[in-house]
């Protein structure tokens, strides 16, 4: 024991990754310093060994009707991953998963065994969790682009496998180093997918409930999704920046203004099972005619593992050609005017057919494939009074052998929609992708607000908004997304943009940079008699979610007359005039002189 008269005392607190039913993110607390008067007693930290350490993973899987978010268990049953072992695992955690294959990375540059370790490992948290974890490639970019006090950049080392999980979904890498780890999934059995992200574990950690000493075994709980059996669904990107796993030659995309070139992305997936030989596949995309015009020349169907994530080698395991594997047809849709329907059918089983290669790429285990289908739509302006999010809907049918084959499914008949339930009031069924593009009304005035402005010219530009400040900047290089000007008209009751995508919710979900995100006007043409503006307009153009609809977005814009309204002085005019007058003057009074004098002579 150690006396102090007036001192300080230091705590160190570790970190703990809490992923899986917990969420996948890094949380590190840093070493604290509380100051304090008078005498008192302290107890010398426990000195952290710098190696021995072990990582034991316990592995559930989603099963339907069982497993539960940690935040929607009944309350008796949550529990917190703090890396202590959970000895009374509830039925909500699901089934135990056997057959799972982990790797740790040690990460070097970050030393936990000082306090500034600690604190370079939370600073590197906050990248860490807000940066992209999609694939294995991109949670290694994160720690290897992180620069470390602003020296030298993090390291990854070799990578240590774990054995496959055992019946009780358990697996463990033990006589590991001090430090953080980079932990991937990197195979699964058939029947779950590899949906966990890469996540970090710091070893040792303090431990929570003691407080006074280190957890030399630290406890995860990560979770897979159970592959349901024949699960189809159906994601959209109206910005989409990579290839992001999907066959080769598909374009980049950034669908931002209805009425462009600009194409979405709907991205349907059909899953396949354990079973028979397929015999029938047929996918099919119900698109509302009015607003979407689907690109049939870009359409891609392939086949993925999806025991990979979307962008890892190997992910697509073959590109189907559409002139041998593939056919489709884009006709209006059963019983619904409103829709069309654009059904992709994989031809059959005779040599080099759609269905015989997707037999023979698959049939070492159907359960750890899928058939994917890019299609790509342009967007049509929207009416004057549009408020409702583009919806599409979809379906799959398939027919195995030994099966009575489902003939009598209508591929253009839509499937039956869902009607609306809690959290989703008023919209169509939440499974169904939506695309909120709003409408914008331009009020351009002069400054008094009393004279309407027509025939102003904008350019319209994507830009970024300080979160806390009402500026916003537009990129250097950035390109109108217009390609004929914007320009004001005189009735109000119709829209300068019909269609912009919503700045809060893109591509399928919350826009995560909704503070941000934000479009700006730029004035190229004025009024007669008027200055241009001389900065941009920036506005945000928000989605109503719950309620399935987009508010017309009303800006009002007001120009100042030329010269700030001042008079320049100008020659000509009135000015010449005085002068002439003057010396009109001038003249008479000295020929008057001249009269007056001489009579005065005489």
């Amino acid at each position: 024991m150690m006396k102090f008269k007036k001192g300080f005392a230091v705590a160190i607190a570790a970190g703990v990754l809490a992923t899986g039913s917990f969420g996948s993110q890094m949380v590190v607390a840093t070493p604290s310093a509380v100051a304090a008067e008078g005498d008192f007693t302290h107890q010398a930290l426990p000195v952290q060994p710098q190696d021995g350490y072990t990582l034991k993973i316990h592995k559930y899987g989603k099963t339907k009707g069982k497993f539960a978010e940690n935040g929607d268990r009944p309350e008796g049953e949550r529990r917190k991953n703090n890396g202590v072992a959970i000895t009374d695992i509830p039925n909500s955690f699901g089934d135990p998963v056997a057959g799972v294959v982990f790797e740790a990375y040690k990460i070097g540059g970050i030393d936990l065994s000082t306090n500034s370790g600690w604190q370079n490992a939370e600073k590197f948290s906050k990248v860490f969790n807000a940066g992209d974890k999609s694939t294995t490639d991109k949670a290694k970019s994160l720690v290897t682009n992180f620069v470390v006090a602003g020296t030298t950049n993090a390291t990854l080392g070799t990578a240590t496998e774990t054995a496959a999980t055992d019946a009780q979904g358990e697996t463990s890498l033990t006589g590991l180093d001090m430090g953080l780890y980079l932990v991937v999934e990197k195979s699964v059995p058939s029947g779950y997918k590899r949906d966990v992200q890469p996540f970090i574990v710091a070893l040792p950690m303090t431990d929570p409930d003691a407080k006074n000493q280190w957890l030399n075994t630290v406890h995860v709980y990560p979770k897979n999704s159970v592959q349901e059996a024949g699960e189809i669904t159906k994601t959209v990107e109206e910005v989409y920046d990579d290839n992001k796993g999907g066959a080769t030659g598909q374009p980049k995309g950034k669908a931002l203004l209805a009425g462009s070139t600009e194409k979405v992305r709907y991205k349907i997936e059909q899953d396949l099972t354990a079973g028979d030989p397929y015999t029938k596949l047929i996918l099919s995309d119900f698109y509302p005619n009015s607003r979407l015009t689907v690109d049939k020349t870009s359409t891609k169907v392939y086949i993925v593992d999806t025991t990979k994530n979307p962008g890892d080698q190997g992910y697509v395991v073959k590109d189907l050609e559409k002139t041998n594997h593939w056919t489709d047809n884009d006709a209006a849709a059963t019983d619904d005017a409103a829709l069309n329907a654009y059904a992709i059918t994989l031809t059959d089983t005779e040599t080099n057919g759609g269905l015989a290669v997707l037999n023979e790429q698959t049939k070492d285990n159907y359960a750890n494939y899928a058939v994917v289908a890019d299609v790509y739509f342009t967007v049509s302006a929207n009416g004057n009074d549009e408020n409702t999010p583009i919806v599409n809907k979809f379906k799959g049918i398939v027919g195995r052998d030994g099966q009575t084959p489902p003939d009598g499914e209508d591929p253009n008949k839509p499937p039956a929609v869902t009607p609306p339930g809690p959290g989703n009031p008023n919209g169509p069924d939440p499974k169904y992708p939506r695309s909120y593009y709003g409408n914008v009304n331009i009020k351009k005035t002069n400054v008094d607000e009393d004279v309407e402005l027509e025939n102003v010219e904008f350019n319209l530009y994507e830009c970024t908004k300080d979160a806390t400040a009402e500026t916003y900047t537009i990129g250097n290089g950035a390109t109108p997304l217009n390609t004929d000007p914007i320009k004001t008209l005189a009735d109000q009751n119709v829209p300068e943009i019909k269609g912009l995508l919503a700045t809060d919710y893109r591509n399928g979900s919350v826009n995560p940079n909704a503070n941000t995100t934000a479009y700006c006007l730029v004035e190229t043409k004025t009024a007669p008699g008027y200055e241009l503006l001389v900065e941009p307009i920036g506005f945000q153009l928000p989605s109503d979610n719950p309620n399935a609809t987009i508010a017309l977005k009303n800006l009002s814009v007001k120009n100042v007359q030329e010269n700030g309204n001042f008079n320049l002085p100008m020659t000509g005019g009135m000015g010449v005039i005085f002068i002439l007058l003057g010396g009109a003057a001038a003249l008479l009074f000295a020929r008057l002189f001249s009269v007056f004098g001489r009579r005065n002579e005489a």
